[in-house]
């Protein structure tokens, strides 16, 4: 029985027509994870206009520190290594 290659995750990353679905879930998954965060009253942290940001499940945000470096930006389709 052949396998049918679309149901391998690494084709569906790696397909730019699926780019856009990917985007679609990593938000869902991201803000699901935020509010299960929130509802166990534990912090979240994210970056924010360069800056690593803690917020509380009540809503105060603290700048924890400055990002000397910002992230590098790229476009989908792009590889790199993390170092």
């Amino acid at each position: 029985m052949k396998r049918v290659k679309t149901k391998y995750l690494s084709y569906i990353e790696e397909t730019p027509k699926h780019y856009s679905e990917l985007r679609d879930l990593a938000k869902i998954a991201a803000l699901k994870a935020i509010t299960n965060a929130k509802a166990h009253n534990l912090p979240v942290t994210f970056v924010e206009d360069g800056w690593i940001v803690r917020e509380d499940p009540k809503g105060n945000q603290i700048k924890v520190s400055k990002i000397e470096k910002l992230p590098r930006k790229t476009r989908p389709g792009v590889k790199f290594q993390l170092s």
